[in-house]
């Protein structure tokens, strides 16, 4: 439970860190799920800019981060993999129109 947490609040804390660096001004994060007999999602979304190109496809990896010089480890993602692995489940990310959208699927 405690890693759960761990896991849903290093997502909004990353979205609220974005939305400083980027100083925006109307911040929203949405979180839906959806269980069926095979599977939880859970979809955090925000409007923060997204994930840049050129990391994107490396963000889960350790010592990987988009903050500014001194600012973040790049563990916290990593970290949220390996808890969501735990689980038995996976996280993902994409971007859309204004931010980034992180999927966690647990298998039951």
């Amino acid at each position: 439970e405690n890693e759960f947490k761990h896991l849903i609040l290093n997502l909004l804390n990353n979205a609220k860190d974005a939305f400083n660096e980027r100083n925006i001004a109307q911040r929203d994060i949405f979180i839906n799920f959806e269980k069926n007999e095979n599977f939880v999602e859970i979809n955090v979304v925000d409007n923060a800019g997204g994930i840049p190109k050129h990391v994107i496809n490396k963000i889960f990896q350790p010592e990987v981060t988009t903050k500014s010089d001194g600012k973040g480890t790049g563990i916290g993602l990593y970290m949220s993999t390996q808890i969501a692995n735990k689980l038995g489940g996976e996280l993902s990310v994409s971007n859309i129109e204004n931010g980034a959208a992180f999927k966690l699927v647990i298998h039951l």
